[in-house]
């Protein structure tokens, strides 16, 4: 079989690179070795690895990288590699990224152009998102943009996602935490109200491609969250006791700018101790504006600790998660649900492996043109304070019509951080951290 090109987001028809193999491999079957990412002895830690596909067969990675004591090498590093997991450049230090400087995100096109977008910790622990987009040639067309537009000492801009469109133009997801202290009163010395409130919102800023911002900022889902006082509770005032809080967003965008975000909406009730947690999705068009009346409701559980997102050349979604019965155990499955490019649903929520004897977890999706999938996840053992015994990464294949194709399999064990693109044929190129970054490419169906 011949091998072209990777993805991780963008849903066109992609231009092919016939680079022929001595004997074609039976489908899940790996296509060679796995290759490594980084380069062994630059930095002393990395981790947090993401993958986007680029025309011609190419790739880019990107990971944070640090040493024991913060140095100037410390922060997110780019690499670009060719079909074959062959590096084109050294480990590139994305200049305006600091030793504070975590999660990664990567986005790319069919023509090769990426942005990659990060989360970095300042003084007093608040947080800001910053963004760097690059050409087909790897040259940065800017230099680091801060996406959220205010910065304070008590707002967390954490955990980014991108995704890219055909001409370049991307867009950047991620999580707000806006802390704040509310004074009451003292009443008869026995009640004083002090609430912590801490608003939680999923916010979303497009770029274009020279990462010019396309509009201001926007909301895609807000929440709110509310403690009990500190002392006695006055009584039921508005909305006291109850509360709802975001995590866990993820992007895709298609070839044309149609974008789909995903989130989790966790609700609870202090006074009756009772809780659930929602994983919601947000349909916009290419020109940014919703579509809907609300957004979809893609499953309901006590726990929903990771969301991803992808699309096919026809706009029909793959949606996939971590959940559990339970919020405060180990107990994790990934389920995922399709839907076509009108948001409706294609398939109930459905479990994605076989094996539910072990924690399975931090889930990816990569969807191929033509509607094939590869899921990715950590699977591990853990003791009941969540200490880890064992960690392996594992992947599944997947129809378009959203059958399995096998069982999932073992990528990597041990290992950790698996993320996964595939190429137009649905041939996965799966990536994770075990004493280092690595790659390697499955064949597809």
């Amino acid at each position: 079989m011949d091998r072209i090109v990777f993805r991780r987001v963008g849903c066109g028809v992609l231009a092919a690179l016939l680079l022929p193999l001595a004997a074609a491999a039976a489908p899940g079957a790996p296509q060679g070795p796995p290759f490594r990412l980084d380069t062994p002895g630059l930095v002393q830690r990395v981790g947090q690895v993401d993958v986007a596909g680029m025309a011609s067969g190419r790739f880019v990675a990107a990971w944070r990288g640090e040493n024991n004591v913060q140095s100037a090498g410390d922060g997110i590093y780019l690499r670009r590699f060719d079909a074959a997991g062959a590096p084109l450049e050294a480990d590139d230090h994305v200049e305006g990224s600091a030793g504070n400087a975590h999660s990664p995100a990567v986005a790319s096109n069919d023509s090769g152009a990426y942005a990659v977008a990060w989360a970095e910790t300042k003084n007093f622990g608040y947080e800001d998102i910053y963004v760097r987009a690059y050409d087909a040639a790897g040259q940065p067309r800017g230099p680091a943009l801060q996406v959220n537009e205010e910065a304070s000492y008590r707002i967390r801009n954490i955990e980014p996602a991108v995704a890219m469109a055909a001409n370049g133009d991307f867009i950047v997801v991620w999580l707000r935490q806006d802390p704040e202290v509310v004074n009451g009163s003292l009443v008869f010395l026995f009640s004083f109200d002090y609430y912590w409130i801490q608003s939680s919102a999923i916010v979303a800023q497009r770029f274009s491609a020279n990462g010019t911002p396309l509009g201001k900022a926007q909301r895609v889902a807000t929440g709110v969250r509310s403690e009990f006082p500190l002392l006695l509770d006055p009584g039921n005032g508005p909305g006291l006791g109850l509360g709802r809080t975001l995590s866990n967003p993820s992007v895709a965008m298609h070839d044309d700018g149609r974008t789909l975000v995903a989130w989790a909406s966790k609700s609870y009730d202090y006074q009756s101790y009772k809780q659930d947690t929602e994983l919601r999705m947000q349909r916009y068009s290419a020109a940014g504006k919703e579509q809907g009346l609300s957004s979809i409701l893609v499953y309901k559980s006590l726990a929903i600790d990771s969301t991803a997102v992808d699309m096919d050349a026809a706009g029909n979604a793959v949606v996939a998660w971590s959940a559990g019965p339970v919020q405060y155990s180990w107990e994790r499955d990934v389920m995922l649900r399709r839907y076509d490019a009108a948001g409706k649903a294609r398939s109930a929520a459905v479990l994605a492996h076989v094996d539910s004897a072990r924690i399975q977890e931090h889930v990816d999706v990569a969807v191929a043109p033509g509607g094939s999938f590869v899921l990715g996840w950590e699977n591990s053992t853990k003791t009941p304070g969540g200490d880890v015994i064992s960690k392996r990464v594992e992947a599944r294949r997947f129809g378009a019509d959203g059958n399995p194709l096998a069982a999932e399999f073992v990528v990597a064990d041990p290992a950790y951080g698996i993320r996964a693109a595939v190429d137009a044929l649905g041939n996965p190129l799966l990536v994770w951290g075990a004493g280092g970054l690595w790659g390697r490419v499955f064949e597809g169906p």
